[in-house]
């Protein structure tokens, strides 16, 4: 196989697809050899960017799709199916909609989507002048198998090759050039603000390779949550104004939707913008002026919420902000100015509030990192669209998932030493030392908690007694839900519980739900204040940190730390286990602080004897 750099790659139609909720995108790339690609969204005949994800049956029976749908949605809600992915791999998720003749229909998601999906490759096919059958997509991090299926089902019935589809999160990185050898190492932030979440993505690169460490999701942070504080701030005009309320005039609350919608893509260029509807309501006209300011104002909750799930990100990722070589945006509401300068602000990173003229267009940049990575596989399967299956090892789904909950190890003093945090991006290896040793069975559990018995078990190993320090090696592999122990150079059984596959999305919601209440907290600060109670123990015990005292001492330091131990149970409070520990840890100093003294006393005694008189 010829090197990427000298096999040609115009000889095939291949385009890279963003299919999104709100608005789908195709882009493709000029240029023959890897040193002069150039990726470009492709502008459909209209002059338009992006093709709006909605498909509506026509007054002759047939279907129109994208923008122009979206126009007549006012007017033909039944008749029009918006936000067409979402219905995509949903356990018995039909669309319903109405055909020209009145008789109301249902639908497969796939056939509705491949409507779409088809209008989209004719785009670029039209654009760029030759068939684009070929194409990588781009999922979502972590999309599940169904919606896999159902999205595959959806370029088949499209005609549609798909080469490969990447997670959304690499394809950022691809269009921001990550792949590159000439980009810096480091640990990479990408902050992609998409229509129901923004997705928080921990990338690590290095000569030219990268590779997800972390992600989140931070549910209900998108730019339809935008929209629809703006949509609030007009209902709340025209009640004011008009005294009636829009909430049940479900024509009414479409058209202004779309305007607001369209207002909040012009704040993310602009100061202000105007909210215009004619004939809002009984004939009522509709203006309304909405400045930077009070758009922030409405969604101050928003980006509070953003700025949180990013830190819990990088806490879960065990990286501080100084690690972040850069932040990567990506999706439309990233441009919001409030979004650019509190990120430029936290990250120390000024030119995140500059244009993006010359850089990557966030809202382009899923697009034109799937496009770059079409042109990548055909470059090094040499045009060969047969052999690309080759290149990628027979995997059209390389997407990146992650775990829903951390995995740790438990300590002999009952705390859990967490190997994989929460959102660590799977496939990852990790290697641990337990400092304390640990019991001859290896006990790993999943949750959130900092002790063992307020998480979920996981598995056992049995690997031997061991009264110093402990080292072994814990792999998952790409589904989250097979692991491997090495202990040294021998990989050794772990025997499952199952806790990994029957959790729910349900049970994993609870539990980390449950953790960020007030009486988790308290539980989870007394376990830790139990934990440090217990590594003070077994430093007095195991350790030689005692062991030039006498045997009466001894005997007093052991009787001590056996009446700590037998009031832990009923201290059920940080404050009681604090006292605890400073009452121990008193004593210990205490009887220490006599071994000091008789230490000076006898090094002042040799000085004296061992001077010279004249």
């Amino acid at each position: 196989m010829a090197s990427i750099a000298s096999a040609a790659a115009t000889k095939i139609g291949k385009c890279g697809i963003d299919f999104g909720t709100s608005a789908c995108k195709v882009a493709a790339c000029n240029g023959e050899s890897l040193s002069d690609l150039d990726a470009k969204v492709i502008v459909d005949p209209m002059g338009d960017f992006s093709i709006a994800s909605y498909v509506a049956v026509d007054d002759e029976g047939g279907y129109v799709v994208g923008n122009t749908a979206r126009q007549q949605m006012e007017r033909r809600a039944k008749y029009t199916v918006a936000h067409v992915k979402k219905s995509l791999g949903v356990e018995g998720g039909t669309v319903s909609l109405v055909t020209n003749l009145g008789k109301k229909v249902v639908v497969a998601p796939e056939k509705i989507a491949s409507i779409l999906l088809n209008q989209v490759v004719s785009v670029a096919s039209e654009g760029e002048g030759v068939d684009m059958k070929n194409a990588v997509v781009a999922v979502p991090h972590g999309c599940s198998e169904a919606r896999l299926k159902a999205m595959a089902e959806t370029a088949k019935q499209s005609g549609l090759n798909v080469l490969q589809f990447i997670s959304e999160s690499s394809a950022v990185a691809l269009a921001y050039g990550l792949d590159e050898e000439t980009t810096e190492a480091g640990n990479y932030l990408i902050v992609d603000i998409g229509f129901e979440a923004t997705r928080v993505s921990v990338l690590s690169a290095s000569n030219g390779f990268f590779s997800v460490k972390h992600f989140k999701e931070i549910a209900g942070v998108g730019g339809n949550a935008m929209s629809e504080r703006i949509v609030a701030l007009c209902v709340r005009d025209f009640m004011d104004k008009h005294g009636k309320d829009l909430k049940d005039n479900g024509r009414a609350m479409l058209k202004l939707q779309a305007a607001c919608e369209h207002a909040k893509h012009t704040l993310s260029v602009s100061t202000r913008a105007v909210v215009e509807v004619d004939a809002l309501a009984d004939g009522v006209d509709f203006r309304k002026l909405v400045n930077q300011a009070s758009f922030e104002s409405e969604c101050s909750d928003l980006f509070t919420k953003m700025l949180e799930g990013i830190g819990a990100t990088l806490k879960d990722a065990g990286l501080a902000i100084s690690d972040v070589k850069n932040v990567l945006l990506a999706g439309g509401s990233s441009q919001m100015p409030r979004v650019k300068s509190m990120l430029a602000q936290v990250f120390n990173k000024p030119e995140l509030e500059k244009e993006t003229s010359g850089t990557v267009n966030p809202s382009e940049a899923v697009a034109l990192g799937a496009a770059r990575q079409a042109t990548l596989l055909c470059m090094m399967a040499e045009n060969n669209v047969e052999e690309i299956q080759k290149v990628v090892g027979g995997e059209t789904n390389p997407t990146v998932m992650s775990l829903a909950l951390t995995v740790g190890v438990e300590q002999k003093n009952g705390l859990i030493v967490p190997v994989f945090s929460r959102g660590n991006a799977v496939p990852a290896s990790r290697t641990i030392t337990l400092e304390h040793g640990s019991a001859s069975t290896l006990k790993f559990y999943t949750g959130e908690r900092p002790s063992a018995a307020g998480n979920f078990l996981l598995g056992m190993a049995d690997v031997g007694e061991a009264k110093g320090s402990r080292t072994f090696t814990l792999s998952v592999d790409k589904s989250g839900q097979n692991f491997t122990l090495l202990v040294g150079e021998k990989e050794v059984n772990i025997t499952f519980v199952g806790a990994v596959e029957t959790l729910s999305k349900g049970d994993v919601a609870a539990h980390v739900a449950s953790c960020a209440s007030d009486a988790a907290a308290k539980e989870d600060a007394r376990a830790r204040a139990v934990a440090d109670l217990n590594d003070f123990i077994y430093k007095v015990q195991e350790s030689d940190y005692l062991q030039d005292i006498e045997e009466e001492d001894t005997e007093i330091v052991d009787k001590k730390v056996a009446e700590t131990t037998a009031q832990v149970g009923a201290a059920g409070d940080v404050e009681s286990i604090t006292a605890l520990l400073k009452s121990l840890t008193t004593c210990v100093d205490d009887i220490l602080a006599e071994y000091d003294e008789e230490d000076e006393e006898e090094d002042g005694d040799e000085a004296f004897d061992g001077g010279d008189m004249d």
